[in-house]
């Protein structure tokens, strides 16, 4: 899966993929707190700037009914269509490997979010100001309602 950056962007940061790259699954925290779970590829060509593959955003709930940690499983940079990304390497906390199981939990929602994507996406261009966002793989009793959209005042 061979995607170009947008062509706005400059030529100095565009990124592709490179066919035949390996890649390892790695676990980021970043200094921001974000938790990423990402593939990166095997050789970094880059000192700077760390490159990631399909990077998801790991949210950490608290079921008390159960008293377990629920974990969800979010693009982290929303709206993109780029399958590579970017981190400043300096951002990066901790940067571990994964066990098996999360790889297969990964690799389950990164081709769940392929399937999505092939479908047409479109966005509605007055949205109410607390229309929910809901994941469609995440149980609708799991989302904590609304999401106030504060940039549509």
């Amino acid at each position: 899966m061979n995607k170009q950056v947008e062509e706005e962007a400059p030529e100095s940061i565009r990124i592709e993929p490179e066919p035949e790259a390996t890649y390892e699954y790695r676990f980021l925290k970043l200094t921001n707190g974000d938790d990423i779970l990402c593939q990166v590829p095997a050789i970094q060509v880059m000192q700077e700037m760390l490159l990631v593959r399909y990077p998801l955003k790991v949210s950490t709930m608290f079921d008390p009914s159960s008293e377990e940690a629920i974990y969800l499983f979010t693009p982290w940079v929303p709206f993109t269509s780029q399958e590579l990304i970017t981190i400043n390497k300096l951002t990066i906390v901790t940067y571990t490997t994964v066990r098996d199981m999360v790889k297969n939990i990964y690799e389950q929602k990164i081709e769940s979010m392929k399937k999505q994507s092939l479908q047409a996406v479109s966005l509605p261009n007055h949205p109410s100001p607390v229309d929910p966002v809901i994941d469609p793989d995440v149980d609708e009793d799991a989302v904590p309602g609304p999401v106030k959209k504060p940039w549509l005042n």
